[in-house]
């Protein structure tokens, strides 16, 4: 066993490294990024059965944020509710529960493809969005208004910003995991109409900065033909949620600056691709 010097911290053994690597720099304000892989593995177990694009919303207690146990989330967001946000998505349905909303993409006929997260993000219900109302859900106060937004163009203006002992904020913590990135055509498309860059920014605004985070599983396949640099860039226009890149080992912030060493951009070149065709 080392012995302890006064003012000197014991030496990590090897197994240290692969944690720091994963989990990156600790920021002063953020969330935990080894509670946040607790999360993210235990929600997306109930994906849809056909493992395609989906996103769903987790609204917790801040302590459960915290948590480093599975067994301990449970008692905040049953299998029951996560059992249920799996029918209706494998159903095709938008799902709003207790603790979770969670969308597929609406393909249509006439009009391009509704994204999962601008499903969950945008106030299309008299000014309200689903995430919107599972945030009001999962509040301590329960004699507070409806939060309404007025239109999704609003930014960061959306909703009131976060600030201690504001009686009808939302007081929760805030976790949106999307199976892949925020598409550069679409979702950080700032001339679409489907953007969700200000939505987010509306929603994260008004949740504290340590239990707050965007959390995705794979980069957007299209988006990969991009330099890594666009795509860092066009992430970065998102201000107020965190991004980190979880898969089955970890989850690894996005902040990173040095772009060959990033971990949310490993499988995307550092030049631009050239799109293949594909086959047939």
């Amino acid at each position: 066993m080392e012995t302890m010097v006064p003012g000197r911290m014991p030496r990590a053994g090897l197994p240290l490294l692969p944690l720091l690597l994963c989990f990156g720099p600790e920021t002063t304000r953020s969330i935990n990024p080894a509670a946040l892989e607790v999360i993210v593995n235990y929600v997306d177990r109930f994906h849809p059965d056909n493992n395609g694009q989906y996103a769903a919303a987790v609204s917790l207690p801040q302590a459960a944020c915290n948590l480093l146990d599975e067994q301990q989330l449970r008692a905040y967001l049953s299998e029951a509710e996560l059992n249920e946000m799996k029918a209706k998505l494998n159903s095709k349905e938008l799902f709003v529960g207790q603790n979770v909303a969670a969308a597929r993409p609406k393909f249509q006929k006439k009009y391009s493809t509704l994204h999962s997260e601008f499903l969950l993000l945008s106030p299309y219900q008299n000014g309200t969005s689903p995430v919107s109302r599972l945030l009001d859900k999962t509040r301590v106060q329960e004699t507070c208004p409806e939060t309404h937004v007025p239109c999704k163009e609003c930014g960061n203006n959306c909703y009131k910003k976060w600030s201690p002992g504001q009686r009808c904020g939302w007081n929760s913590c805030l976790i949106f995991f999307t199976k892949n990135s925020p598409c550069l055509g679409t979702c950080l498309n700032a001339s679409g109409c489907s953007y969700i860059r200000d939505l987010i920014d509306g929603v994260f605004g008004a949740i504290n900065n340590n239990f707050r985070a965007l959390a995705f599983q794979l980069v957007y396949p299209k988006d990969k033909a991009q330099k890594r640099k666009a795509l860092w860039e066009a992430w970065q226009t998102i201000q107020n949620a965190p991004m980190y890149k979880c898969d089955n080992n970890c989850c690894a912030s996005c902040e990173e600056k040095s772009l060959s060493q990033n971990p949310c951009l490993e499988g995307v070149p550092e030049m631009g691709a050239v799109p293949r065709r594909a086959h047939g």
